[in-house]
């Protein structure tokens, strides 16, 4: 799961899903103090609290399929929390380092990952999903 994640670096999100990081972490009206205080004045003003829809890309490169993710992450600028949890397991941190010291080994890593995942049977209790977070309803 942890190289797939990178997939996350041609993805974007909608600003509201960051917003408690940004704007009431742990409901005490502060920006998460993990996150790069110049990188979390970007996010503010790119995303302010009036436009919860806007879309923000999850790395710095842009739409382009490469480690900059992992990258981001080790320097505190990830964006998603479930993201950023990623480096609170040492293994995880093993793999960001890993990605980009070597970012042709995370691209085949990554490939190999998703014909795996792209094996996995269809059945209950997991199913395909048209939207990630919400099971589809039972017929």
């Amino acid at each position: 799961m942890i190289i797939l994640s990178g997939g996350h670096s041609i993805g974007q999100a909608h600003c509201g899903a960051f917003f408690e990081r940004l704007y009431n972490f742990d409901g005490q009206n502060i920006t998460d103090q993990s996150m790069d205080s110049e990188f979390a004045d970007m996010l503010k003003a790119q995303c302010p609290q009036t436009k919860p829809f806007d879309f923000m890309a999850l790395d710095a490169s842009n739409g382009t399929f490469d480690s900059t993710y992992f990258l981001d992450l080790l320097t505190n600028k990830g964006i998603l929390e479930s993201d950023v949890a990623l480096l609170s397991d040492p293994l995880g941190v093993e793999y960001a380092i890993k990605a980009v010291q070597d970012p042709s080994t995370f691209l085949f890593e990554f490939g190999m990952a998703m014909i795996k995942m792209g094996n996995a049977p269809c059945a209950d209790p997991y199913g395909w999903r048209s939207h990630c977070a919400f099971p589809e309803p039972k017929h």
